[in-house]
């Protein structure tokens, strides 16, 4: 695992994702540069890093130095409001990377958990698990307000369509009426899909009052506490 450092960046690309979310892409100049999917960095905007703010790569490695952050929005925030009103190639300070909520060694077929934002970290796990062509079985749950914070939709599908280990498996808690797929809490609707709970590793991530309740939960239905990984925020 490569030590936290410092690095200085420029944000290069904006994508918004939702009404209140969106994508931002920050080049660091250092090519060295690496992280294990699920790890996150600390952001400022200012050169002494002052104010920094932490947020999970939500990219693959395999874009390097190319690394992609997921944020909501918040209104005079010191740093998600302050880069969606910045210009392209406005420098960015990093350091990093830093958490231990990241991708085991695949032995066991794989459960990705999320809720909210906290699609980011799990989509990082995802592009490696698929880069590296891994040929475990892969469920992604993703647990939403709204379909339309439905992140990474269309790619999500598209892995769905495309890769037959992969089942994907969204939820939205105030759906539409022309939404098709699941609208109950995860760990309510989790049996319907996983047989064998004791034969899979489950990455959790969201909210915290999620994540509580979906780790009180999957113990009770047969997943072993130590195949439960979890990061909260």
């Amino acid at each position: 695992m490569q030590p936290p450092k410092e690095y200085q960046g420029i944000l290069i690309a904006k994508k918004q994702l939702s009404e209140q979310i969106v994508l931002f892409t920050i080049k660091i100049s250092d090519e060295t540069f690496s992280f294990i999917p699920g790890q996150f960095m600390m952001l400022s905007m200012t050169q002494d890093r002052g104010l920094a703010r932490a947020f999970s790569i939500c990219s693959g490695p395999e874009k390097k130095s190319q690394l992609e952050f997921c944020m909501k929005i918040n209104p005079n925030s010191v740093l998600s409001e302050k880069l969606q009103q910045a210009s392209l190639n406005t420098k960015v300070y990093l350091k990093g990377p830093f958490g231990v909520f990241t991708l085991k060694p695949v032995t066991k077929d794989i459960v990705l958990i999320a809720g909210g934002t906290g699609i980011a970290p799990l989509r990082s796990m995802l592009h490696e698990i698929i880069n590296q062509s891994i040929k475990r079985k892969i469920w992604c749950f993703y647990r939403c307000k709204t379909p339309e914070e439905y992140l990474f939709r269309e790619e999500l599908e598209q892995v769905a369509k495309t890769w037959k280990n992969f089942s994907l498996i969204p939820s939205v808690s105030n759906p539409t009426p022309e939404w098709k797929h699941e609208t109950e809490r995860i760990q309510s609707i989790i049996a319907k899909y996983i047989k064998v709970p004791s034969a899979v590793d489950c990455y959790i991530c969201g909210p915290p009052p999620m994540v509580k309740d979906v780790l009180e939960e999957l113990p009770k239905l047969g997943y072993p506490p130590e195949a439960l990984h979890k990061e909260a925020w």
